[in-house]
């Protein structure tokens, strides 16, 4: 080798043995980096009563009950009903409370994988997604246009009382088309047939969406419920549901177990 060529041997050889060592130390010399996507603590009971499936998340911590299975796998999955498949029995009936703490400040999709291993563990749950063709509906613009006015920067999206009264309620179900969509889903069971509601009106921004429903006085005049009405909702905000057929997701369960004494 002559005197030319050994400088250049060297700088080579330096800079191969830099990156080695910078690989070795992203691929597995620093676990520490790693975020442990599971609950520092939880708890999983055996309730009384039908699924409400109500369940809540705060910074760090997740409370839920009563909910069955079916209803906790909707919600780690993000996923309808109608996307469920081999969901039947006890699944359905069993209902149970969930409190579960990360012990650190987290993300919300972050808490979603801690329910999900949550699930594992304590169901013993073995559930894998598929894409199949499906009947869903699309949420569009309807023929009048959208009748959506968008919110100032720093404005509240919540409607005033003025807008409410003991007979028809007025709520926020924005400020954005994907917030829409979620409420949409999540009451889909009882108003839409289950069906999955997709979004296909190609708005963005954040509006005032606020959507009107009849509610059903009790006796008492004190309480009542909201007739639901999805359609007729969307139509309030100039939006339409369009049945069609599109690729989506299911959650297929392989198998799970009723969880054991704590």
């Amino acid at each position: 080798m002559n005197l030319l060529t050994r400088p250049l041997v060297l700088l080579a050889l330096s800079t191969l043995t830099a990156c080695a060592l910078a690989q070795s130390s992203s691929s597995g010399g620093d676990s520490s980096t790693e975020r442990d996507l599971s609950f520092d603590a939880a708890a999983v009971k055996p309730m009384s009563g039908r699924d409400l499936c109500n369940l809540e998340i705060t910074p760090g911590r997740l409370t839920a009950g009563p909910v069955s299975l079916r209803c906790l796998i909707t919600k780690a999955y993000d996923v309808t009903d109608d996307q469920l498949v081999g969901v039947s029995g006890w699944m359905d009936t069993d209902v149970y409370s969930v409190i579960a703490s990360a012990g650190r400040a987290v993300s919300r999709a972050e808490m979603i994988a801690m329910l999900r291993d949550l699930l594992a563990e304590r169901f013993q749950l073995k559930a894998h997604t598929e894409v199949r063709k499906a009947r869903v509906l699309a949420l569009v613009v309807d023929k009048g246009g959208p009748k959506l006015q968008q919110l100032a920067e720093g404005e509240s999206d919540v409607p005033p009382a003025s807008l409410s009264s003991p007979q028809r309620m007025t709520l926020p179900w924005g400020p954005t088309i994907s917030d829409l969509i979620r409420r949409l889903n999540f009451y889909s069971s009882s108003s839409l047939g289950g069906r999955l509601v997709v979004d296909r009106t190609g708005l963005i921004g954040r509006y005032k969406i606020w959507v009107s429903f009849d509610n059903e006085m009790n006796p008492d005049g004190m309480s009542g419920k909201l007739d639901m009405d999805l359609p007729s909702a969307v139509r309030q905000l100039g939006l339409a549901l369009r049945p069609e057929e599109a690729d989506t997701t299911f959650v297929v369960v392989e198998k799970a177990a009723r969880p054991g004494p704590e």
